[in-house]
């Protein structure tokens, strides 16, 4: 997240977070704009969570990168957020690190299918 805009993403945290009857907690590195989330149940009955708890994931996302923030800074985008991935950034970016992912590992054989899955024809 932009160090500046911070602020009004906790603001926003906290708004859809109240919204869904979720908790949550953020640790993280405020100086260079790394926050990490812990999303926890709060009031929501557990036989919801999974369902809810997608859904909260697509609109904080669409938040975060409205304000200038990503997915992830330092710990990759992983199986977890895999799914959010294609809807939050712009298909020139994913074709570029798909080339990406090509150039350095042409087997396709480190991490496969973490970020992306890519066809090997």
């Amino acid at each position: 997240m932009p160090v500046d805009l911070i602020t009004p993403f906790i603001q926003n945290l906290e708004s859809l977070a109240t919204s869904f009857q979720f908790d949550f907690r953020i640790a993280g590195h405020a100086g260079d704009g790394n926050l990490h989330l812990r999303i926890l149940p709060g009031t929501v009955p557990i036989e919801e969570w999974e369902n809810k708890l997608k859904e909260f994931r697509e609109v904080l996302y669409a938040v975060t990168y409205s304000l200038g923030g990503r997915l992830s800074g330092e710990h990759g985008i992983g199986f977890k957020r895999k799914y959010f991935l294609r809807s939050v950034i712009q298909p020139e970016e994913l074709e570029l690190m798909k080339n990406l992912k090509k150039a350095f590992d042409p087997n396709f054989i480190l991490n496969s299918g973490k970020i992306f899955d890519i066809d090997a024809s």
